[in-house]
């Protein structure tokens, strides 16, 4: 396929994503921090023995860090002592429950806005152009030996300012030390030294107390219904059982999506007045139109439905650890979207071509935030979200389309650290299409990675 290409803003943002330095992002950690400590019960008592078991905790973090063993009876004692400490805050499952959409609530209605030079789909995955956010809910606090080093470690340093690391020390993590899954998992364990078996990375890595991962949103429901779509589910679902925990914390977050959606909306329009250029403003302009509609409401362009996943991709992000969320078969999902648009002669090729790379630019604005040893572990910061195309539909026929196509022609033109390109292969795929993977492939860069529909389809089918 040849596209010829007018001016383009693809080059510039690409140029900017790979000259950005790395850098910690806090904003996470002090929103959620804040919305916590405000529900909160004062127990003055409790909170002086906490501060005296965070002193002990901190300092034992540190050693593990530095490879040190640490006496079992330390880590019985911590295990025992922060269940001491949920059993007297007594909270219930579904208070956590609520009190994290809540969180979520603060996050999404407090976090920084921007919008980048030249870019057409907006949404900030940290406050960093190329960011980690640290999730102290989760494994945050093994970066507490790092935080006055990372900046200058030999393997992937990344930019922490001293008030950051300061906040970090001071307020975020002695809050969080027993009340993160970190915290809590040696619980649910058989073996006392559990945490200093699954940090030390001689044979393995546990990463599941660092958050969710691995796992492919369903994001095609939200183009097809919006968060006012999935709200309104959710409300039928509570008429027929009842309002239970869980409901009122999906709906807070549901109707968080919506407020974050109208927030955009006016910052792009904010944007616009201020811009002197009359095309850049023009494009703002646009793009705050297009927050009119989306991700509350079903998307109905092309350019619609990729700022509507990607809008998505940012609040699953306010929640979970950043390694492995991808984005699954976008080829099939958003064809109909472009193919529509193609049809109506509102966009071409070539624009959709400039939307896919702005999209892909700002998939590749997030890195995952691993301690030392779980970074040369990994070989470095890949998030491992990615994005497949081609393979087979349900009825065995060929899914290649045009907009497969596009996303590799996207891709070779930004070329950038992630998303990662992944294309199922069979028998029957579009030649054309397989040529243009293997020219991708031979210029280097290793995508896109190729799969064997003939054999990892039935593998996954399979009860063996």
């Amino acid at each position: 396929m040849t596209v010829t290409a007018p001016r383009s803003t693809l080059p510039g943002i690409r140029d900017d994503m790979i000259s950005a330095s790395y850098g910690i992002c806090i904003q996470k950690a002090e929103l959620m921090t804040r919305a916590f400590v405000r529900r909160e019960k004062r127990r003055p008592l409790l909170n002086l023995i906490k501060r005296i078991h965070y002193r002990a905790y901190s300092a034992s973090l540190l050693k593990l860090a530095r490879g040190e063993e640490l006496p079992r009876w330390k880590n019985r004692l911590n295990a025992k002592l922060v269940s001491l400490y949920r059993k007297i805050e007594g909270r219930s499952p579904g208070e956590m429950a609520i009190t994290h959409a809540e969180a979520f609530r603060e996050i999404v209605a407090n976090q920084e806005l921007r919008v980048w030079p030249g870019e057409r789909i907006v949404g900030n995955l940290s406050s960093r152009r190329v960011g980690a956010p640290l999730h102290p809910d989760f494994g945050g606090l093994l970066m507490l030996g790092e935080l006055d080093s990372i900046s200058s470690r030999r393997d992937n340093p990344m930019e922490l300012s001293p008030e950051d690391a300061a906040k970090l020390k001071k307020e975020i993590f002695p809050f969080w030390f027993d009340r993160s899954i970190l915290a809590t998992t040696p619980l649910y364990a058989r073996e006392s030294d559990f945490l200093a078996e699954v940090t030390r990375g001689s044979a393995f890595i546990l990463t599941q107390f660092s958050g969710i991962s691995h796992l492919t949103p369903d994001y095609p429901t939200v183009l097809e219904k919006g968060f006012e779509g999935i709200e309104a589910d959710l409300l039928r679902e509570r008429e027929k059982k009842g309002e239970t925990p869980f409901l009122q914390a999906a709906l807070i977050v549901t109707r968080s999506a919506v407020e974050f959606q109208k927030r955009w909306r006016a910052h792009l329009l904010s944007e616009a007045e201020k811009e002197v250029d009359s095309g850049r403003r023009a494009e703002l302009s646009s793009m705050a139109d297009i927050f009119d509609r989306v991700p509350g409401r079903p998307a109905e362009t092309f350019h619609e439905a990729l700022q509507s996943l990607f809008a998505a991709h940012v609040l699953v992000h306010q929640e979970s650890f950043q390694h492995g969320v991808s984005f699954g078969r976008v080829d099939q999902y958003l064809y109909p979207y472009y193919s529509k648009d193609i049809a109506s002669g509102r966009i071409s090729q070539e624009e959709a071509i400039e939307l896919i790379g702005c999209f892909l630019a700002k998939a590749a604005e997030l890195l995952p935030l691993f301690f030392d040893r779980a970074t040369e572990y990994f070989s470095g910061l890949s998030s491992a979200s990615g994005l497949t195309l081609g393979g087979t539909k349900s009825d065995g026929t060929d899914g290649t389309n045009e907009l497969s196509e596009l996303f590799l022609l996207a891709y070779d033109r930004m070329r950038l650290r992630q998303p990662n390109i992944h294309v199922r292969w069979h028998p029957g795929i579009d030649a054309g299409f397989l040529d243009l993977c293997w020219e991708t492939v031979r210029k280097g860069g290793g995508m896109p990675a190729i799969f064997n529909d003939e054999r990892i389809v039935p593998a996954i089918g399979s009860d063996d």
